[in-house]
């Protein structure tokens, strides 16, 4: 996934879990600007008079336009946005699982479960490849 201390920023395919988790301190950075910006709309939007529709729609767009942005961005990590704040990275056999803000990737659920279904890494098909020092994080 690295050139050097490059990105690529446009991967598809599965992911290690050693990628997914360095790609987390961008992943909160990107979602906690998109996640104030949508807050503070939601707010303007609640504080509105119900009759005002017309200002009440310009809100919702720029709601709407913020999230997208944010699954686009998600999306050119190579990973799957799967809900507000919720993400996923393709491990091969299933999904590597974080939302917002999870310091790290701590849960896998396979294709077929979301995130109800998600289980601790160290759980996972995974935890056998993990370092001692990730089995021992959670």
């Amino acid at each position: 996934m690295q050139r050097g201390d490059i990105f690529d920023f446009a991967r598809t395919g599965s992911i290690s879990y050693e990628q997914a988790n360095e790609l987390v301190g961008l992943l909160n950075r990107i979602t906690q600007k998109h996640s104030k910006t949508v807050n503070a709309l939601i707010t303007r939007l609640e504080a509105l008079d119900p009759a005002d529709r017309a200002k009440t729609s310009e809100i919702e767009i720029e709601v709407s336009r913020e999230i997208e942005e944010w699954n686009a961005k998600v999306k050119k990590l190579g990973a799957l946005p799967k809900g507000l704040w919720l993400v996923d990275f393709d491990s091969g056999d299933g999904y590597y699982c974080w939302k917002f803000p999870e310091a790290s990737i701590g849960f896998w659920h396979d294709y077929k479960s979301g995130f109800s279904n998600r289980i601790p890494i160290t759980k996972s098909p995974h935890a056998n490849s993990l370092s001692s020092d990730q089995r021992t994080s959670w």
